[in-house]
């Protein structure tokens, strides 16, 4: 699945009403609601910065943060747990293709 920066974009943009729903959820939980980790799978923003050779968008990091501002305005919190999950994959992405492949090959979908 190709997925652009832009398209990224308008997805999280898209997710802010949830978010907001879930804001005192996340806040009551002490964490993310797992509904909301499984959506932020699903719409494909896990992989913003996961490289394209294992699926992802391998947007830039100015890309990645205007998608944790957008988060932000749904819910704080999980903008905090995003910006962290999409800087690990951002920077084990700088790391030896062995060490990518020993975290991305079998589920691009992992969290770091």
């Amino acid at each position: 699945m190709e997925i652009s920066g832009s398209q990224l974009l308008e997805r999280a943009e898209a997710m802010i009403p949830v978010l907001q729903e879930r804001a005192s959820e996340a806040e009551a939980l002490r964490r993310i609601p797992d509904e909301t980790i499984s959506d932020l799978i699903e719409a494909g923003l896990i992989r913003a910065t996961l490289p394209a050779r294992f699926g992802g968008a391998e947007v830039d990091y100015r890309t990645a943060m205007e998608i944790v501002a957008l988060i932000a305005r749904g819910c704080g919190s999980t903008a905090w747990v995003f910006c962290n999950l999409a800087s690990c994959t951002f920077k084990l992405a700088l790391w030896p293709l062995q060490a990518q492949e020993e975290f991305w090959l079998s589920n691009p979908d992992s969290l770091f």
